[in-house]
């Protein structure tokens, strides 16, 4: 599936070939929004709905993996069945996934965050920064370059 955004705007002058928005750890639901990816996202249901589609990344984890954060949140959220190829071959079911991720995150402890919908909007936030690519030392970030 090609990105669902611009190949050449969109681009990261610290990472070649990475999208910005992973490159900026823009936040996934200002992404999410963006009408490209949902076009994107339409696109894939659609093949989707004649082929059997996957996804694949070089992360071991899911949690550290954009499609997981993104990519698989959106396409739950439409109610479509995900499940993630751990790294011992098992499948685990996206609900499980968001389990782990509230887990992980403590966000089940925040004291500011009531009920589940936004617990795990919270828990979203904190692990896509997290996993988010940053610039190491001495390479400016495309922020930076502006």
């Amino acid at each position: 599936m090609a990105w669902p955004i611009s190949r050449t705007a969109n681009r990261s002058a610290a990472v070649p070939g990475m999208p910005r928005f992973i490159a900026t750890a823009l936040p996934t639901m200002a992404m999410a929004r963006q009408r490209e990816f949902q076009i994107a996202l339409d696109r894939l249901i659609a093949e989707g709905s004649q082929h059997r589609v996957c996804l694949m990344c070089a992360e071991r984890e899911p949690l550290d993996c954009h499609r997981c954060l993104l990519v698989a949140r959106s396409l739950a959220e439409r109610g479509l069945t995900i499940g993630h190829i751990l790294h011992d071959g098992t499948v685990e079911p996206h609900a499980a996934t968001e389990q782990r991720l509230l887990a992980l995150t403590g966000a089940s402890d925040d004291l500011f965050v009531t009920g589940q919908d936004e617990r795990l909007a919270a828990a979203y936030r904190r692990r896509a920064r997290a996993a988010a690519y940053r610039a190491t030392a001495g390479v400016k970030s495309v922020v930076e370059m502006k």
